[in-house]
């Protein structure tokens, strides 16, 4: 399940990006404020920090374990 909401929170953050030349924006360690439980809104007090690297690749430190894969950025033309 937190993999699940991890990996949507993830998605939210790449469709931020609106600019071709914005991936640098999302380059560097990002801390979650808050985040809920999709179906039932519940709040989640365990913390995350995702980092995104200039090469593609990310992290996500759950506080309990870590998640690491690769992203792109896709835009709408």
């Amino acid at each position: 399940m937190t993999k699940y909401i991890a990996s949507l929170f993830c998605l939210c953050i790449i469709i931020a990006c609106s600019s071709k030349d914005n991936k640098a924006s999302l380059v560097g360690k990002w801390h979650t404020a808050e985040w809920y439980i999709k179906n039932d809104n519940s709040p989640i007090p365990q913390k995350m920090t995702f980092e995104f690297d200039s090469t593609g690749r990310y992290i996500v430190d759950y506080g309990s374990e870590k998640e690491e894969g690769a992203y792109r950025l896709q835009y709408n033309t």
